[in-house]
């Protein structure tokens, strides 16, 4: 049985290495199941053993309804939500539940053992050196963008899609490759981020001639804090949830489907990616996370500090080289856990395409020269390739056309040395502030929300103990003190504790299901695949 997006599903290969798009697949053998993720396991598979029993489900709160016993947190993923964004590796927000590793052939050997997964993919190594001639790559990495489009979208009916604009490359570079779309389909903007974006959408749709919708996230965001975790496998950060309101809007209002540019930015921006050793980006992981703990009062030796640092040895991934070990950490972890579920909350509403996980793309990209990926140069050239007149209005980071060799304008550079002067010697200033999300501004100033997020921690039993406090809701105290890192940390504590009471609520319902027909605590697996 193959789970898959309903445009691929029919003509995928055997070889799971070469299957498009996002997918899952189990198969029922003389030796026993066996389950097969993709790529990037998109696609969440959380398991657990008890007793010989393998249970396994795409949601944690459904892992939990068909367990037997008692189901507890697990402290060092909540904590790492909490400090980090989310958990690492294969630790979930449930003790003793685990993710089933991307990329891999995991057989379930049906006696009570762990599942054995064997890898059947990895990303290539990025390599180092002279990339020589630069139009090859840019002609061949053009086409190749081009073939993965045409094969995710072509299907699509203009009138029913709606396109994202936005200030960055990757809405830039789907309007430019879908000419008809980007003069037909419905164009939007999710209102986010202060006043930083809009601007530069509204001049990419004056340059389109077509008006575009925009819609402010904090219409939705408002409500975060009672947001229902089953939207998502239950461990996606409430923090980051600013684009679901969007789609629910627009597939009420006729929508039916959207391009995204989801992995683009690894593929040729490689943000995140890192040229330090292991060890110096480990380091780095444990300055943010004692820099995020002291926000809730946490210090370096505290334990609660030292159980996350354990699992930051332990979970981040091996390398040949530091560039190896951030990529294959950014793809398995922030990709997978973070950036993907935006996706998958928006395919709630809409059938959302991401043609950046066509595996001849990837395969492609990932092996491109360090030097071409490196701060997005041979992307702004595709860009500037497809349409010289999208590349020439500004980006949100620099404030200058893509191709200029300026690093940023006037404005951005006065910014970028005067705030930091600003900020030790008038650090209470209501002006001269770096923008802010609708999630921080709401959770400093929105009395709803405010009320709303104060009754969900405080009835949190999971972080009166992981946290050690009696009064987990302290954290929205004195407005003015909340600074991105508290903010930062607001958002893993919300998402424990709706994770808590979704919990709480599925095993109840569990509870009250008649015996005759409830689902046996015995036999060789049991599953749930919404």
């Amino acid at each position: 049985m193959v789970i898959g997006e309903r445009h691929l599903i029919q003509d995928q290969p055997s070889d799971p290495a070469r299957r498009d798009g996002s997918w899952l697949e189990l198969r029922w053998t003389p030796a026993g199941m066996e389950i097969i993720t993709d790529r990037l396991g998109t696609i969440p598979v959380h398991w657990a053993v008890r007793g010989r029993t393998f249970y396994f489900a795409t949601r944690l709160a459904d892992v939990a309804r068909l367990l037997p016993g008692a189901v507890e947190p697990d402290p060092a993923a909540v904590l790492t939500t909490i400090f980090l964004d989310h958990p690492w590796g294969s630790r979930t927000l449930l003790r003793d539940v685990h993710l089933l590793p991307p990329a891999s052939r995991c057989r379930i050997p049906g006696t009570g053992a762990d599942p054995v997964c064997d890898r059947y993919w990895l990303p290539p190594v990025p390599e180092v050196g002279d990339p020589g001639s630069v139009e090859p790559w840019l002609e061949a990495a053009t086409e190749r963008l081009r073939q993965a489009h045409v094969r995710h979208a072509a299907d699509l009916d203009p009138e029913t899609v709606a396109m994202p604009v936005t200030a960055g490359l990757d809405s830039r570079c789907n309007l430019a490759l879908h000419p008809d779309l980007a003069l037909c389909a419905r164009l939007f903007h999710c209102h986010d981020l202060a006043n930083v974006e809009w601007p530069y959408a509204r001049r990419i749709g004056r340059h389109l001639r077509r008006p575009i919708e925009r819609f402010d996230s904090a219409d939705d965001m408002r409500h975060a804090p009672g947001f229902n975790p089953d939207l998502g496998p239950g461990d996606f950060n409430i923090g980051h949830w600013r684009l679901v309101g969007t789609a629910r809007r627009l597939a009420a209002t006729g929508s039916r489907a959207t391009v995204d540019g989801f992995l683009q930015d690894l593929l040729f921006k490689a943000t995140f990616l890192c040229e330090q050793s292991r060890e110096q980006q480990i380091q780095g992981h444990l300055a943010r996370l004692r820099y995020n703990a002291a926000a809730l009062g946490f210090g370096p030796d505290s334990p609660q500090v030292r159980r996350v640092e354990e699992c930051i040895r332990e979970d981040f991934p091996a390398g040949d080289t530091g560039l190896e070990a951030s990529q294959r950490h950014y793809l398995e972890n922030r990709s997978r856990r973070l950036v993907y579920n935006i996706v998958r909350l928006n395919q709630n509403y809409l059938d959302v395409r991401t043609p950046a996980l066509d595996h001849a793309l990837m395969d492609f990209a990932l092996a491109l020269p360090w030097q071409l990926r490196k701060g997005s140069w041979l992307y702004r050239r595709i860009i500037q390739r497809l349409s010289p007149e999208l590349a020439g209005i500004p980006y949100d980071k620099t404030g200058l056309p893509l191709l200029s060799p300026r690093p940023r304008s006037l404005g951005k550079a006065t910014v970028r040395q005067l705030r930091p002067f600003l900020n030790r010697v008038w650090p209470g200033r209501q002006f001269f502030q770096p923008p802010e999300g609708n999630f921080a501004r709401l959770a400093r100033h929105d009395p709803l929300f405010r009320a709303t997020a104060r009754g969900t921690l405080s009835g949190s039993e999971w972080l009166r103990a992981i946290l050690a406090t009696d009064s987990p809701e302290d954290v929205l105290r004195t407005p003015r003190n909340m600074g991105p890192q508290r903010i930062d940390c607001l958002g893993g504590m919300l998402t424990a504790s709706r994770l808590e009471s979704a919990t709480r609520q599925s095993r109840q319902a569990a509870t009250a299901v008649p015996e005759a027909s409830a689902t046996p605590s015995t036999g060789y697996h049991q599953g749930v695949l919404p």
